[in-house]
């Protein structure tokens, strides 16, 4: 059963639908009671809300309150509900990366352009001292207009922070966890970089590079750095992709991109180094240069040009074969006679008026 049963008042929101479940909490939507804003209202559940949970709770709120970026979730408020803490956000509609990658990933340019969108915003997050420690592609929403939203700070950390865990304890997801993470340290930057490596290798190849039921065997490869190139799971991806996925995914943290910032300006270079000249555009689901799209307009414009000639050629009716029309008959028989004086001329052209003239009003055939 829900801890906030449907049409609950929370604040000034009353509670709509139940949006999704966590390990800490569950996220409703909501509708503003005075003028309809949709929300996502986030509450612990009644398992998490130990002293533990609940001073996390309150510093997930304050970190993501204070981070304003387009591709970071707005948080509103944070709003104490008897039993029942909440923090109140934008609501993202759309689906998750996740569902978007599940099956066959994504195309490269797409995946890129996604990954430069939460790179901007861990470059901002990391200028401001603060680390997410569990990026991945269930905590990213991407609204309808493209743009990818980072939705979960659960176990982000900034300066002021407390430390929350004891010595050698591992939070996180295994399959995302940068090999210090897994030994129980608490990381920096360069750790979210590394979660950033495995969401570009995801994206690509709709696969985990760390992944599989052991997880003595996942976290061994993961400590070591060991993964398939992603390549080999989907051919043709490029060496530079395959270096920015091997700059984030290094055991060692000093051998990594050192920061989001970093990492962008790298991102971008290699999506402008994939880029034709004159760009790229879609058509359905491919994408492919300016040029070669124009091209394809144009010959299915000239194709269709050719069937709609054909096609009228085949309907028009083939021109009355018999008797030719009176018009053509005068045309041809008032011209002047070779030889003859102009009278006779005028008294021929009399009498083949009169005689056409008597065949028009008798229906009968004439004859001259």
């Amino acid at each position: 059963m829900p801890v906030l049963p449907l049409n609950t008042i929370v604040g000034k929101y009353r509670i709509d639908d139940l949006a999704g479940v966590g390990g800490m909490g569950e996220v409703y939507r909501a509708v503003h009671i005075q003028n309809g804003t949709v929300v996502a209202i986030k509450s612990l559940n009644n398992d998490a809300e130990s002293g533990t949970a609940l001073a996390r709770f309150k510093n997930e709120a304050i970190i993501q309150f204070n981070l304003r970026h387009p591709n970071v979730a707005a948080l509103y408020e944070y709003v104490d509900y008897p039993g029942h803490p909440c923090v109140v956000m934008g609501f993202v509609e759309g689906p998750t990366l996740q569902d978007l990658v599940r099956e066959r990933g994504l195309p490269l340019a797409k995946a890129l352009d996604i990954l430069a969108g939460v790179c901007d915003a861990f470059a901002y997050m990391h200028l401001k001292g603060v680390m997410h420690r569990d990026i991945k592609s269930e905590n990213i929403r991407i609204a309808a207009d493209g743009t990818p939203k980072l939705l979960d700070f659960g176990i982000a950390v900034a300066k002021s922070t407390p430390v929350f865990t004891r010595a050698g304890q591992v939070i996180g997801t295994l399959q995302s966890l940068a090999p210090e993470h897994v030994r129980g340290l608490r990381g920096d930057a360069r750790s979210d970089v590394w979660a950033l490596g495995v969401l570009l290798y995801e994206m690509l190849t709709g696969t985990l590079p760390f992944d599989g039921t052991d997880v003595g065997k996942v976290a061994k490869s993961i400590l070591e750095g060991r993964y398939a190139p992603a390549s080999e799971l989907k051919p043709g991806i490029p060496g530079r992709v395959e270096r920015l996925i091997s700059g984030c995914l290094l055991a060692k943290p000093e051998g990594r991109f050192a920061s989001g910032g970093i990492l962008l300006r790298e991102v971008q270079r290699v999506r402008r180094g994939l880029q034709p000249a004159f760009g790229m555009v879609w058509i359905g689901s491919r994408e492919m240069p300016v040029w070669h799209a124009a091209l394809r307009v144009a010959v299915a414009i000239l194709l269709a040009g050719h069937l709609l000639i054909g096609l009228l050629t085949h309907l028009e009716s083939p021109p009355p074969v018999g008797r030719p029309s009176t018009i053509q008959r005068l045309s041809a028989d008032t011209g002047p006679a070779q030889g003859g004086p102009a009278g006779t001329d005028n008294h021929n052209h009399n009498q083949i008026l009169r005689k056409e003239l008597s065949w028009l009003h008798s229906g009968k055939t004439s004859s001259t």
